[in-house]
């Protein structure tokens, strides 16, 4: 026979926030978790009106007519404006960063983006953001050392270490001199 068990919305957005690594996870969830084979779950809705979680995005304010920020690629940021005031996000660089409707903002590629709020009846402001590539390479070495010897006819498998350890990239190789080496 199947348990039923109300859980508290507490308890639910604690578990969420844990699962997503933003929060240490409540004593309680374990327990959950071991009797989750003979539990029911039983659906409680909450009106959004009544609660507004927000996971993480840091954000900035643009209130002046100018302000800046720095951010990582694949990173978002919240941009907020005065209370009350509503208006239209629009990214100048859709190729380095994206921005919704309620200004939350993507960095999709390193370079610097602008990001354009003009407010209902208002003048424009302007959010300049430098993107930085966390995964762009430094360097690159070779397993083999800086140099290999190879006899006529045979094969040498070049492995490639890239700096730093979060760089992510497809290598392109070539010869400098193709008619040595193919």
């Amino acid at each position: 026979m199947k348990h039923m068990r109300i859980i508290s919305v507490t308890l639910i957005i604690a578990m969420l926030l844990s699962m997503a690594g933003l929060a240490e996870a409540p004593a309680e969830m374990e327990q959950y978790v071991a009797e989750a084979a003979d539990t029911e779950l039983i659906e409680y809705a909450v009106p959004a009106s009544e609660y507004l979680l927000s996971a993480g995005a840091p954000s900035v304010t643009l209130t002046g007519s100018k302000a800046s920020a720095a951010m990582d690629v694949e990173e978002s940021l919240q941009i907020a404006v005065n209370a009350g005031e509503t208006g239209v996000f629009t990214s100048k660089n859709p190729k380095l960063a994206s921005v919704d409707g309620d200004g939350l903002v993507t960095a999709l590629a390193k370079g610097t983006a602008k990001i354009e709020f003009k407010p209902d009846g208002g003048k424009k402001r302007t959010l300049t953001i430098k993107i930085s590539d966390p995964y762009e390479p430094t360097g690159v070495k070779f397993d083999q050392g800086k140099a290999a010897t190879v006899d006529v006819g045979d094969d040498l498998q070049l492995d490639a270490v890239l700096a730093p350890e979060t760089a992510r990239t497809v290598l392109t190789w070539k010869s400098n001199k193709p008619k040595a080496a193919d």
